[in-house]
């Protein structure tokens, strides 16, 4: 019996979804997936091979999960089986395959899948030799629960062992990682066989807190101490060794002290010679894991660092001599080294402190320097005053500065030896620590200093520095002759010899002009080009912000799009991003849509150009472009325009998961122009919705002594009335092409609005946003787009505590009702808001549904319908819910879910695995995060993935980024808040999300029903 088309249609959407480069690319991998196809469907009769040198066996991991559990085993299982077993499949797929069995023998454990399945595999061909190798090596952790049980897969080795007990063993000794699991399964299963293949094991332990060594002398320290010391004592390692002695400790405390102490001090001698030896400015070190008195982990250290804390706690006296040397003979330190001399030695540890500052400025990392500076302000430095100030001359610009700050806080005291760095430094770099730390103190003698120096100043670093604390006395009320000014001290300081890109010749560029309509000569435009490339931000400099806050918008439009198209035409170097911050801050609403669609080109074409190229990843071309897209965002919050800003709202919704960092940035940008505006960013988000010069809902127009009224009606299409208010769907005869072109405007303007409110409503639904009468009535019974809104939502009135006075609807003739048609009106002091079906009960939710269908209003989002999940009274003092562990998932799917309903990815781990996902309430201070098991980054490794638990933390309280392990891990993690604390609304929301992502297994419905 073979498979049906319709049966193969998930697996057929997972390999082309894994192998979409190879089914474009590559026609044997066509061919071979033709083949496959075709056997599984009895229409090849031949088992497909694959093509020598080939490796497919990941792009069809979904064959895996086509597999059925002994008891329901058939005929297609043989069919796909088989096709497993091809050597070109197989090689890549048995990771997944052990994944599988482990999975699905845990579920099925009377099913005996794992000897089932091994039986078949040495029928297909396979050496059992191998089979134990590959397994120790894929599926070793395995063996045992968290009871220190057999699992399925540990009776099946136990059973094994028992028939050939050499095979076993030495396939899990050839893989050192797998040894210690199978010592644990023995030494709590079968005590006799670990014990009589205790030297076997030794010989290839892996030392670790919870490796072989320890599982036996915790077992009978007695009886294995001669046989461990003896290993440990032979060990080369210097990591090893001391994980070893630390072991010997842990079981026989003191008993080893002296070798132990030994061992400490010489890999602190091998430390200096490799770091004194290395040329490279990265080394790596191993790190030592540090337990409490309970053997529980609280953290980790690098060796170098473990090893002095240790010594400065247990052998004081000794090694306080030897770590004077050891900090004037190493040329590389690690910031932990600065933490632990500095816990142990307080003030004492200011003159080591002092030493380390001195080492090799190549090799030493910023992290470094700045822990050291932040220790030596802890204590008294004065006596190592002049070797600051003989620090603030050196050549690397990371150290300057974090002396500059640490000088900077003696105030007064600091000032004459900064004035003479500042006015008689011989090079930039001395000249420039002067001006910062004179610029940190920032007093009016300071100022008076800088203000000396600032225009005879050629290190622009340097001025700089001294503009950021003089600009406000310089060019608070600054006009066209300060602007002459400013550019003649450039001239003179020979900063406008040349163009500021070759690229960009000054007299071809459209004219500029100042609000007083004189045209800026070339000098000024090369003079607002050199200043705009020392911004660092997307914003504009210091002396180019009084250039710009005197040039006319209105005619800058032109010059704008002229320098943002030879920036995109000459590669969009992101060193030279000033250009786009300069279109943006002279740009119109002309430049609006070409920024918008560079910004979605930029975003979208990422991945794709990332797949195009094999995971060749590099930041440059059209492809590989987000960050560019980041910077394009805020040039177009910089054009400030209505237009500009609903075009960068819309991206901090369009990426609020998907390249989530251009949202981040769109949403900060928002944030700043909300600032400016002293306004919040919903009121900012409002403000920006056009109205088209409409008169209230209508704008009225006259056509051969006719009058009409063009209004936006409830399917958000520009319609008209005529006289007897008759709808006509176009503009009557007679229209004049302008009038007509800009109808064509308005509603090209209006369908682009729609796309980006109904999401942004519900999302204020859920965070209960309310608006003032006044600011409701204007906002949505004013405007000709906001008020199809209104009456299509069923809306609540609350007074300043919160509760719910009137739920209503708002008519098409503007009038608010209740559920009775009864008129109400909103008291002037309460608020308006969307209304939540848990704002109501039951029955009043089905009479409001009934009540929108009967006038046959369509809901812009599901806002009766949706369920409700109201929080039990045994889960109110819940910090972690396990409700939803173990549900399974399909890894495709859930993402997509997941990105739909709004919630971001967590760390990206090991393996390119996803931890979380998370859903922020900013508002409300809360994070959502549920934990996942078997979603990778850009690629799902198993068709199937598990949900984990689900906690509450306060707004931006975990961390998330690569390899960031930052998640609650118990319920004693004060960042958690009680499910009790979270509003009814926010914790409805997110139970239904994830009801959607992960909805109960139907055997589990069934039951509760």
């Amino acid at each position: 019996m073979a498979y049906t088309d319709a049966e193969l249609a998930d697996f057929i959407a997972s390999v082309e979804q894994r192998g979409s480069y190879y089914i474009t690319n590559e026609p044997k991998f066509v061919n071979f997936f033709d083949d496959v196809k075709k056997y599984l469907t009895g229409n090849l009769k031949n088992i497909p091979t694959t093509p020598a040198n080939s490796y497919y066996g990941w792009y069809f991991s979904h064959l895996v999960e086509m597999l059925d559990i002994p008891s329901e085993w058939g005929a297609k299982n043989e069919l796909v089986f088989n096709l497993l077993t091809q050597s070109g499949i197989w090689q890549d797929l048995s990771y997944t395959f052990w994944y599988w069995i482990e999975r699905v023998g845990n579920e099925h454990p009377k099913e005996g899948v794992l000897g089932f399945l091994w039986t078949k595999l040495i029928s297909s061909g396979l050496k059992e030799a191998d089979l134990f190798k590959d397994f120790a090596y894929r599926s070793y952790y395995q063996l045992l629960n968290d009871k220190n049980k057999p699992t399925p897969q540990g009776e099946f080795i136990l059973q094994k062992i028992a028939e050939n007990e050499k095979m076993v063993i030495k396939a899990f000794c050839d893989y050192q990682y797998s040894v210690e699991y199978l010592v644990r399964l023995l030494i709590h299963n079968r005590p006799e066989v670990a014990e009589n293949n205790a030297k076997e094991f030794f010989k290839v332990s892996y030392l670790n807190q919870g490796g072989v060594i320890d599982t036996f002398l915790t077992k009978d320290a007695k009886k294995y101490e001669k046989e461990a010391y003896v290993i440990i004592s032979k060990k080369t390692d210097p990591k090893e060794k001391i994980d070893g002695f630390e072991l010997l400790d842990k079981h026989f405390p003191k008993k080893y002290d002296e070798e132990r102490l030994k061992i400490l001090y010489e890999y602190l001698d091998w430390y200096t010679n490799e770091v004194n030896n290395s040329k490279s400015s990265y080394f790596y070190e191993s790190y030592q894991n540090i337990y409490n008195k309970k053997g529980e982990y609280v953290d980790y250290m690098p060796m170098s660092a473990f090893i002095i804390d240790k010594l400065l706690e247990t052998d004081f006296k000794n090694f306080k001599p030897y770590l004077d040397k050891f900090v004037v003979e190493t040329s590389r330190f690690n910031e932990q080294i600065v933490k632990v001399v500095e816990k142990n030695l307080k003030q004492d540890s200011i003159p080591l402190l002092f030493t380390m500052l001195k080492a090799d400025g190549k090799k030493n990392n910023r992290n470094f320097f700045k822990t050291a500076f932040e220790a030596i302000q802890k204590h008294d430095f004065t006596a190592f005053e002049d070797t600051l100030w003989e620090l603030a001359k050196g050549k690397n610009k990371g150290v300057r500065e974090l002396v500059a700050v640490t000088l900077s806080k003696q105030k007064d005291k600091a000032i004459p030896n900064a004035e003479k760095m500042l006015l008689e430094g011989k090079n930039a770099d001395t000249r420039q620590s002067g001006a910062l730390i004179l610029s940190l103190i920032g007093n009016e003698k300071t100022k008076k200093i800088l203000m000396k120096a600032l225009n005879a100043e050629k290190s622009d670093d340097a001025r700089d520095l001294m503009l950021t604390n003089l600009a406000d006395k310089l060019y608070k009320k600054a006009g066209e002759k300060e602007v002459a000014e400013m550019v003649a001290f450039a001239k003179e300081r020979g900063k406008l010899d040349k163009q500021a890109e070759k690229w960009i010749d000054e007299t071809k560029l459209p004219a500029l002009h100042f609000q007083s309509g004189k045209k800026l000569d070339l000098d000024t435009v090369r003079f607002l080009l050199y200043r705009m490339g020392r911004a660092k931000e997307m914003k504009s400099d210091i002396e180019a912000k009084v250039v710009l806050n005197l040039v006319d918008r209105s005619k800058s439009g032109t010059f704008a799009k002229e320098i943002f198209n030879l920036y995109l035409g000459n590669g969009a170097d992101s060193k030279q991003k000033y250009c786009l911050a300069l279109a943006g801050l002279l740009g119109d609403d002309d430049v609006v849509q070409t920024l918008r669609s560079t910004v979605q080109r930029w975003a979208e074409n990422t991945l794709k150009w990332f797949q195009d190229n094999q995971g060749n990843w590099q930041q440059s071309g059209e492809g590989a472009r987000l960050k560019m897209a980041e910077y394009a965002v805020g040039a177009l919050a910089l054009i400030g325009s209505n237009k500009a800003l609903r075009a960068v709202e819309f991206f901090s919704r369009k990426y609020r998961s998907k390249n989530k960092n251009i949202g981040e940035a769109a949403k900060n940008a928002l944030k700043t122009a909300a600032e400016e505006l002293g306004i919040s960013p919903y009121e900012l988000a409002d403000s920006i919705i056009p109205d088209f010069g409409f008169d209230g809902l209508f704008k009225s127009f006259d056509i051969k002594g006719a009058e009409y009224r063009a209004f936006i009606d409830n399917d958000f299409k520009l319609a008209y009335f005529d006289e007897n208010n008759k709808k006509l769907k176009s503009p009557p005869k007679g229209t004049p092409e302008e009038l007509k072109t800009e109808f064509k405007e308005i509603a090209k303007e209006v369908r682009d609005i729609v796309r980006s409110q109904s999401d942004r409503l519900e999302q204020y639904m859920v965070i209960g946003r309310r608006w003032t009468k006044e600011n409701w009535e204007r906002f949505f019974l004013g405007n000709p787009i906001m008020f199809v809104y209104a009456i299509k939502l069923i809306w609540g009135e609350f007074d300043k505590n919160g509760k719910l006075i009137n739920a209503f609807y708002c008519s098409e003739d503007t009038t608010l009702l209740n559920l009775e048609d009864e008129e109400i009106s909103i008291d002037e002091e309460n608020m308006v808001g969307m209304l939540h079906p848990l704002h109501i009960s039951e029955q009043e939710r089905r009479q409001w549904k009934d009540k929108f269908y009967e006038l046959g209003i369509e809901a812009i989002f599901d806002q009766m319908s949706r369920a409700v999940h109201l929080i039990t009274d045994a889960d109110k003092n819940l910090l972690i819910n396990s409700n939803f562990s173990g549900r399974k998932v399909d890894a495709r799917a859930a993402v997509g879910y997941f990105e739909k309903l709004g919630w971001q990815r967590g760390s990206v781990v090991d393996g390119g695995m996803v931890s979380a996902y998370r859903k922020s309430f900013e508002e409300a201070g809360v994070d959502a995060i549920i934990e996942v098991d078997g979603i990778f980054m850009g690629y799902y490794d198993y068709d199937d993935a598990h949900i984990g638990r689900l906690f509450f933390v306060k707004t931006g309280s975990v961390q998330f980024g690569s390899y960031t392990y930052d998640e609650p891990s118990d319920d004693k993690d004060k960042r958690l808040i009680p499910f009790k604390d979270v509003s009814d609304i926010i914790y409805s929301e997110i139970i239904g999300d994830l009801e959607k992502i992960a909805p109960k297994p139907e055997e589990e419905q069934k039951e509760q029903a």
